[in-house]
């Protein structure tokens, strides 16, 4: 961002204050603190649920966010797990950044696909307090639970009772010279969950992410023994389904899956729904891990390419061999993980994200 002193003025209009849009906020918070935007805050009602939309996209608006730039740009940001756009939002908007952008699902004829960007790699993390903004957004709690939660997220008092995912507890530099330890923590997904609401494909799909990770999580087990650390979080489905890989509750804590990854040098993550990333991807490159990935379509801005920031596979037998291939390759795995830090420094840190898409707007506007 330019820091002169004709500064943007940026104005953030907030529906909701879920995980999905916290990295967001954490940017536009940074980039105000710096001095080099004007930030301003508005509070919006809760959008509501689209009636006549597919099943997972009735209250994806959710995930939105609008943000209007010196009273003139209009950027849309779309954190939704899912790759569909919201046509009418695309409409409104000069730019819209899209968290799961798939290109290929896009017909350059697509109206409005020249409006369209890819917004990168998405995860759960909070400005360090006290953020005024935060402040504020705890007013759009819709019970005294989740008003307690925001409030102690944006003071820091929170971390008195439980881990806050603040910017200073979420990344770290590669720890190049740590013993080689595999990752793989997951949650599944019951298909049977809603069932009036989920139509056979969507449940054709839960289906294959959970026997893709139960069949990583085994493999992986067999291979690398004590070296790799994984299972499932708990829940009712996953001990019905996969009672041999369910992790105990502690280990499934956020502070206790934050303190296992800084101990882990080896990161591995499946698609997500709907072919999404998930935010594990984000985590490791924050946390300078090496990663293996299943292959995904989603676009990601930078330089983040295969073989430099991760290895890919399409099946258990695969993992363990990307995996392998870190394991014994001292240089490979060293690599990847100062390729990692270096690319969570120029483009995932959350100020440097949201001043990617605020200067692509300033400096490239799209034509209506």
């Amino acid at each position: 961002m330019n820091n002169a002193n004709n500064k943007p003025r940026v104005e953030i209009f907030v529906r909701s204050n879920i995980g999905h849009l916290q990295q967001l906020y954490a940017g536009f918070s940074a980039l105000h603190c710096a001095g080099e935007i004007d930030l301003v805050q508005h509070l919006k009602p809760r959008p509501n649920m689209i009636a006549s939309a597919e099943p997972h996209l009735r209250d994806a608006r959710l995930s939105h966010c609008s943000v209007l730039v010196n009273k003139k740009y209009r950027i849309y940001y779309d954190m939704h797990d899912s790759w569909e756009v919201d046509e009418e939002a695309l409409g409104k908007h000069d730019f819209y950044y899209k968290r799961s952008f798939q290109p290929d699902r896009y017909s350059k004829t697509f109206h409005g696909f020249q409006k369209l960007r890819a917004y990168g790699l998405n995860y759960e993390v909070v400005s360090d307090p006290v953020d005024i903004f935060a402040l504020q957004r705890s007013l759009l709690a819709r019970s005294t639970r989740e008003f307690l939660t925001a409030m102690g997220w944006a003071t820091g008092l929170a971390n008195l009772w439980q881990f806050v995912p603040s910017l200073s507890r979420m990344e770290t530099p590669p720890p190049i010279d740590a013993p080689t330890t595999v990752l793989f923590m997951a949650r599944t997904w019951d298909p049977n969950e809603s069932s009036s609401e989920l139509d056979t494909k969507r449940k054709i799909d839960r289906d294959a992410i959970n026997q893709m990770r139960a069949n990583c999580i085994r493999a992986l087990r067999d291979a690398f023994g004590e070296s790799f650390f994984g299972g499932f979080a708990p829940s009712a489905f996953a001990s019905m389904a996969y009672p041999d890989l369910v992790l105990n509750n502690k280990s499934y804590k956020k502070r206790n899956y934050i303190d296992t990854l800084r101990s882990s040098t080896i990161g591995v993550t499946t698609a997500g729904l709907h072919g999404s990333i998930g935010w594990k991807m984000a985590e490791y490159v924050a946390f300078s891990r090496a990663i293996v990935s299943e292959k995904f379509d989603a676009a990601i801005p930078g330089n983040f390419s295969e073989t430099s920031n991760y290895l890919s596979f399409q099946n258990a037998d695969e993992c363990v061999n990307q995996v392998r291939k870190l394991v014994n390759d001292d240089e490979l795995r060293r690599r990847m993980m100062r390729n990692n830090r270096d690319y969570y420094l120029k483009y995932l840190c959350p100020k440097k994200q949201v001043a990617r898409s605020l200067d692509e707007m300033m400096s490239r506007p799209a034509q209506i």
